[in-house]
């Protein structure tokens, strides 16, 4: 909700920088969680991360993109991920998402 307001003030560039440094900081703090409620902070710091990513990378390529190839890249970055999230899907749950002739 208030990422819009947030990448207008600082800038998309920075913010994610700051989604970057958020992500690493996860992947130090998650796996080495020695108790519960440290991975639950992990967790909530990838979300967090991720969120600031997904959300403010497809607008970042439309502004820094030429004109006549800035839906190719926003559309581009959008199949890449849902391709990556299916692929991901079909290893941890072949049988709720692929087909036989898809599964990989």
């Amino acid at each position: 909700m208030i990422q819009a307001h947030v990448s207008n003030r600082w800038g998309r560039r920075l913010i994610n920088a700051m989604a970057a440094v958020l992500l690493i900081l996860e992947n130090a703090v998650q796996p080495g969680s020695v108790h519960i409620a440290m991975f639950l902070v992990g967790r909530y710091i990838i979300d967090f991360g991720g969120g600031m990513f997904l959300v403010n990378t497809p607008v970042y390529l439309g502004e820094i993109s030429p004109t006549h190839s800035q839906g190719l890249l926003v559309a581009f970055f959008t199949f890449t991920l849902e391709c990556a999230t299916y692929v991901y899907g079909c290893r941890i749950r072949p049988t709720l998402l692929c087909s036989k002739g898809a599964m990989i």
